[in-house]
């Protein structure tokens, strides 16, 4: 699949109680299947959108994205809710145990 192929959408989250934040990119594929990939950032780092957003676009499209969604809406604008929904508990997931990710 080309890259102008995949529509990227970003979200960010806000610091957990332990400082960690976390990019979190969602990749809708030419098929409507959705791959979502994460970053998180430690208490330790700068945050940066920028940064973020390229680690989890590249871990999203890589070989083992966080996780997978099928989207089922008719129209784009369904498709983006429910994308959205997905990163939101992706995010919520991986903030709830930030060492995790990198077992994945």
């Amino acid at each position: 699949m080309k890259k102008e192929d995949n529509k990227a959408f970003f979200f960010y989250s806000d610091e957990n109680e332990q400082g960690f934040r976390a990019a979190v990119a969602g990749v809708i594929g030419e098929s409507g299947n959705a791959k979502i990939g994460v970053a998180i950032c430690s208490p330790n780092d700068h945050f940066n959108r920028k940064v973020g957003r390229g680690i989890a676009k590249n871990r999203a499209l890589g070989r083992k994205p966080f996780t997978t969604a099928v989207l089922s809406g008719k129209d784009m604008k369904e498709e983006k809710r429910n994308l959205y929904e997905k990163m939101v508990e992706a995010s919520k997931n991986a903030l709830a145990d930030p060492y995790s990710i990198n077992k994945k």
